[in-house]
């Protein structure tokens, strides 16, 4: 089978938007990549940054601030030991929340000066499928809080630890915590690993093709995975491990590695899908 794929003939019918109107969907390439690749986006990520003067970490300062309050919040009622899972879901709606940072690199990629103003606004491009697949990464973030308050009540139902942060650290390597950690990290891990295939280049394909439909994005999302198995399994570790390390700094790492994330994850989508132009209609030329 050719790499080559007309998007129509993939889904077996012309998508429609939310009106039920048909969209005419472009060819696309799902190009191959190599284990190495990953890296480069990460390194073509930071000068992103670098070249739009630190703007994305305005994006991630946003995100930082939410984990504190919230954590905060859990603090002041005795309940902190939710925020563990409520970290893990930091990398479920993250996609979602680097759309103005996508739109900086996009702005790069052009030639054109990014702005603040102009990237706090880039859902417009797009905003009924940008938010579809907004509303599937919450439904999936609030399916992993309910699952894990739920593991947590099953496994401490006797002996819940107290709300101080040591006593759930050490609650944590007790024989409750141990196997609650192992069962958290294989549905979080399961979870995660959906959220990652619906988003992960699904949100900067919506932004740089706006006449596109919500399902054709998740399509070519999942395709490029699918494509690229071992290579994006590594590009989900780093995702992972770079978003750790600003979760145990008390969010403040946040303000600089979710705007690398988000900047890498455009050259992600720019690297992965390529754009056909379709060939023209012979009767229609002559």
């Amino acid at each position: 089978m050719s790499d080559t794929m007309n998007a129509t003939d993939a889904a077996g019918s012309s998508p429609t938007d939310s009106m039920g109107h048909s969209l005419e969907a472009p060819s696309y390439r799902i190009r191959k990549i190599d284990g190495a690749v990953p890296w480069t986006w990460l390194e073509r990520g930071y000068k992103d940054l670098y070249r739009s003067r630190f703007l994305g970490c305005a994006h991630g300062a946003w995100y930082a601030i939410l984990g504190f309050a919230l954590t905060t919040l859990l603090w002041w009622h005795d309940i902190l030991y939710v925020s563990l899972p409520l970290a893990a879901t930091f990398t479920l709606i993250g996609p979602l929340a680097a759309v103005g940072i996508y739109q900086i690199s996009k702005d790069l990629s052009e030639g054109q000066r990014p702005s603040f103003g102009r990237s706090l606004l880039a859902w417009r491009a797009n905003p009924t499928q940008i938010a579809l697949i907004g509303v599937a990464l919450l439904l999936l973030a609030l399916a992993w809080m309910r699952i894990a308050l739920m593991m947590f009540m099953l496994f401490f139902s006797e002996n819940p630890p107290g709300p101080e942060a040591t006593l759930m650290l050490d609650a944590l390597v007790t024989d409750e915590g141990v196997p609650l950690l192992v069962a958290g990290v294989l549905v979080g891990g399961a979870l995660a690993f959906v959220a990652f295939a619906i988003s992960a280049v699904s949100i900067p394909y919506l932004l740089d093709q706006p006449e596109q439909h919500v399902f054709q994005a998740i399509f070519v999302s999942i395709r490029a995975i699918r494509e690229n198995l071992w290579p994006m399994m590594i590009w989900a570790v780093l995702i992972a491990v770079a978003l750790a390390a600003g979760l145990v700094t008390a969010y403040v790492g946040l303000i600089f590695t979710v705007p690398i994330i988000g900047h890498a994850t455009w050259h992600a989508y720019k690297d992965l899908v390529e754009h056909v132009e379709p060939e023209a209609d012979p009767a229609a030329v002559s």
